[in-house]
């Protein structure tokens, strides 16, 4: 945390906003995202963009589905469907940019329910969302079962690894294995990803990934008529701080692969052993499948 801290505190004061002022804060920018994009098996045209929080890239990627529904579809009135599990911010994301949000129920496991997602699709869906893993409950949902959806009706899947974003790409190699959630999945559109996390950078790093930059490009706000000249971003924020930026990039260097396969053994071992605990409780029982790094339990 000292050496992260050191690197925060020298680019706090610099603007990714203005590139050419600060160009290695612009070369960071790009290889943090460029990383995260190959840890989650992107293509050749795989991209994203560098955030605030994981809150912000889900506004972003409902932002260019939205955009994305209205331009290729025509639809005037998009909504989503989430499981009732999902992050609140995907209900924030719709209350900020008119997007209806219907909620399928979960299963057993607590997993989204598959075929009342698919009743809730209609012509004005544009995306559904699969969580890996979940805020509440820890649990995976069926992201590939979601993907075969998705291109059936063909609108875009999000996958929110926000919570989990630096644990679930190193489970395999952690000796944790799980079914594939990430742009190796045909039918995945976009991932959230928090490096802030378990990623162990400072607050105020996430990242949005697309699996193409045509659908990036709808996540993007530009105005050329402007009396001070063009005007665009590519997220939410004008001018933001670099120093989530630089801190970022010197944590996954500093970490390494070898590094974060480590500590997702720590944490994912000992959210295993805590639930495997509760379960020789009488009074106490599971909820959801403590898959990752939540436990939830009941009375």
């Amino acid at each position: 945390y000292e050496f992260v801290g050191k690197v925060f505190a020298k680019w706090a004061f610099c603007n990714p906003l203005h590139p050419g002022i600060h160009p290695s804060l612009r070369q960071m920018d790009a290889e943090v995202v460029q990383m995260i994009v190959n840890l989650y098996n992107g293509g050749s045209e795989a991209c994203g963009a560098f955030t605030t929080g994981g809150t912000e890239s889900i506004l972003m990627a409902i932002k260019a589905y939205r955009d994305w529904g209205r331009a290729e579809k025509g639809i005037q009135d998009a909504n989503i469907v989430v499981c009732s599990t999902a992050h609140a911010a995907f209900d924030k994301a719709g209350k900020y940019f008119n997007v209806y949000v219907k909620h399928a129920r979960p299963d057993k496991r607590m997993a989204m329910d598959l075929d009342h997602m698919t009743r809730l699709i209609d012509a004005n869906t544009v995306a559904i969302v699969g969580s890996c893993c979940q805020y509440a409950h820890g649990t995976i949902d069926p992201v590939e079962d979601m993907a075969k959806i998705a291109l059936k009706f063909n609108i875009g899947l999000h996958v929110d690894c926000c919570l989990g974003g630096f644990l679930v790409p190193f489970m395999d190699k952690a000796g944790f294995p799980i079914a594939p959630f990430d742009f190796r999945v045909p039918g995945v559109t976009s991932i959230s990803c928090d490096p802030h996390k378990y990623g162990f950078s400072p607050k105020g790093s996430s990242v949005v990934m697309f699996s193409n930059k045509e659908l990036r490009h709808y996540m993007y706000c530009f105005l050329t008529e402007w009396s001070g000249g063009i005007y665009a971003t590519p997220t939410m924020t004008g001018s933001r701080p670099g120093g989530p930026v630089a801190a970022t990039w010197a944590a996954m260097c500093k970490f390494g692969e070898d590094g974060y396969v480590e500590t997702t053994r720590q944490i994912v071992g000992a959210t295993r052993s805590i639930a495997q605990g509760i379960e020789q409780i009488d009074c106490l029982q599971l909820v959801g499948t403590a898959e990752v790094c939540v436990v939830a339990f009941d009375t």
